[in-house]
């Protein structure tokens, strides 16, 4: 009877951490840049501004015990050396890999932000409003591939973007400008995947939606955007301890009076 309930007690555990366990799931690029001369580029095959210099399709998203990992699947890079940066064909001009944004809160405004290359190490162009080094950072504004491009004369660049053409136009964010250090940020290189991973503790999300944004490289040519579902942090250790609190009541023997 005993191993019975042991067995029940094991069943129910997995049922129900199943559901707050947010699975591994990809994000294919539908997300649309509109140019500063008006020009839109799609999202089907090599849809980029620059095509196979920055094309990002796609990335899939993980919980890796307590942290959130970000896998982007991109050709973004310098030369397939992983130093995050690319030279323009014919110029001195870099690109570099963006900051990531993060919406935590569902009020539109991407409050959070995870630096991939430090800002130190960007040259070209106009620089960052700071330079913050790699990291999760509490972002209250932003700078735009608009600030960083836009004084680079015949160089087209994504200034835009939507979900959908001629969707909702937002700019395309690429940099922290302003904020404050939140925590640290794994970023890695290898097979044409940038991955990011992030401490949910760090992030403070409680459970829920959580938006990002990534423009890929600082000209903002191919961003990528969508939605992901983090479970709330407690459930998953109440659950635990739940079963653990039956099971040590379970081995107790039951006494009755005569």
């Amino acid at each position: 009877m005993r191993k019975f309930i042991w067995v029940l007690l094991v069943l129910a555990f997995l049922a129900l951490s199943g559901v707050c366990y947010a699975a591994p799931f990809t994000v294919v690029d539908t997300t649309w840049v509109k140019t500063q001369n008006g020009d839109w580029y799609g999202t089907s095959g090599d849809s980029a501004i620059g095509g196979s210099n920055y094309n990002t399709s796609k990335v899939l998203i993980d919980q890796v015990g307590g942290n959130l990992v970000f896998n982007f699947y991109t050709v973004f890079d310098n030369d397939d050396t992983g130093d995050g940066y690319f030279q323009l064909p014919g110029t001195n001009v870099n690109t570099y890999l963006a900051d990531l944004a993060l919406d935590t809160n569902g009020d539109g405004f991407f409050d959070k932000g995870v630096v991939l290359k430090d800002h130190a190490e960007w040259t070209e162009g106009t620089l960052p409003g700071n330079s913050y080094g790699v990291g999760l950072y509490d972002a209250s504004s932003w700078d735009t591939s608009s600030y960083f491009m836009g004084g680079l004369s015949g160089i087209i660049y994504g200034e835009e973007w939507a979900v959908e053409k001629e969707g909702t136009l937002q700019d395309s964010m690429v940099a922290i400008s302003e904020g404050s250090l939140l925590g640290d940020a794994m970023v890695s290189w290898a097979d044409d995947v940038w991955s990011v991973s992030i401490a949910l503790a760090d992030l403070g999300v409680a459970g829920g939606d959580l938006s990002f944004y990534w423009g890929t490289a600082s000209c903002g040519n191919d961003p990528i955007s969508g939605t992901v579902h983090v479970p709330e942090p407690g459930t998953l250790l109440f659950l635990s301890g739940f079963v653990l609190g039956l099971g040590i009541v379970g081995r107790k023997k039951l006494v009755l009076p005569l």
